[in-house]
């Protein structure tokens, strides 16, 4: 359950990111910028397609291998066993590796 002070900050944290959208929406529209139209426009679409399909290749075809490698073998089996194994160490009020090697 969170803390009032917890849900205040986050809704003042969201309220904050509404009226920055709301300003920039009002300073496009100062410079005459229609997003409707930009969103219509062919050429547009075209370039996001595009870069969109790219982005997914690049992933695919080179990215997705190596990541999920980091990933499991290394984020997951090394440094959050070892995180998980530090926690259980403080919970039971025995000393951290760390502490241990210092």
């Amino acid at each position: 359950m969170k803390k009032w002070h917890q849900v205040n900050r986050e809704q003042g944290g969201l309220l904050k990111w509404f009226l920055i959208s709301i300003a920039i929406l009002f300073a496009l529209g100062y410079f005459g910028i229609n997003l409707r139209n930009i969103s219509q426009n062919d050429t547009n679409r075209d370039n996001v397609a595009f870069v969109t399909e790219t982005s997914q290749k690049v992933w695919y075809q080179y990215l997705s291998t190596p990541f999920q490698y980091l990933w499991n073998d290394v984020f997951v089996d090394v440094l959050w066993a070892a995180f998980i194994d530090n926690m259980q160490r403080l919970r039971d009020g025995q000393p951290t590796v760390l502490n241990e090697a210092g």
